[in-house]
Parts: C-alpha cells; sequence; structure tokens
C-alpha cells in the first residue's frame, strides 16, 4: 500500500531532490508551490504526511497549519525550513500537526526520508 506524501515549497530545486529521493518507496507524491496550493491539494485527496516549508508567496506556512487546525484536517506535519531561531521552532511546535522541525540548510535528504518514515 502506497502513501501520499504532499511536498509543500517554492524552492523547485528542493521539491525535485525530494520527489526524487522518494521516488524509490512505497510513495505516492503531490505537490504544492505555496500554501494555498496545498490546501486546495488536500481536498482533493488526502495526504499521509506533509512536508512543508514556512516562507512560500500567498499563504505561508503557519497560515497553512492555522488552517488545517481550523478545518480540524488531522495530517502528520515535518517542518522544513531555512527559519531556525528558536522562536520559530517553538511557535511552529505549538500546532500538535508538527511532528518534527528540521532547518534545510542543515539537513540532509536522507534524515528527512528517515523521519517521515518513521512517522507513517
Amino acid at each position: 500500500m502506497s502513501r501520499r506524501i504532499l511536498i509543500v515549497d517554492d524552492e523547485a530545486d528542493l521539491v525535485e531532490a525530494l520527489s526524487l529521493k522518494l521516488q524509490g518507496g512505497d510513495y505516492d507524491i503531490d505537490t504544492a508551490n505555496n500554501g494555498m496550493e496545498a490546501l486546495e491539494q488536500l481536498s482533493k485527496s488526502k495526504a499521509d504526511i506533509v512536508l512543508l516549508d514556512l516562507i512560500m508567496p500567498k499563504l505561508d506556512g503557519f497560515g497553512f497549519l492555522d488552517a488545517l487546525r481550523k478545518q480540524n484536517v488531522d495530517v502528520p506535519v515535518i517542518v522544513l525550513s531555512n527559519l531556525g531561531q528558536a522562536e520559530d521552532i517553538e511557535r511552529a511546535q505549538k500546532y500538535d500537526a508538527v511532528k518534527h522541525f528540521f532547518v534545510k540548510a542543515d539537513t540532509p535528504l536522507d534524515d528527512i526520508v528517515k523521519k517521515l518514515s518513521e512517522i507513517i
């Protein structure tokens, strides 16, 4: 049984790299460039997990997390962001959906894939 992953990030190179890294597994991958697109994707098909950037156009990651909470959407989220300050991490972790926070610049893709596998 394949798992559906939604990658939400406006950095096309990272989305492509993550997609390629995950292709070998039993995953169906959807992508969105911002929080608005991600909410639309989730209304069409349920995801088993979301990989989420925080800084994006139209609707940022925090806005996306707010919308998930308001809509009572229960999906685990791994945050991938270059925001690495303690207050940003604490703010993200206040959302029950957030299961882990990675600073992009400090995290190899293998670590992200490993954590994703642990959560789903």
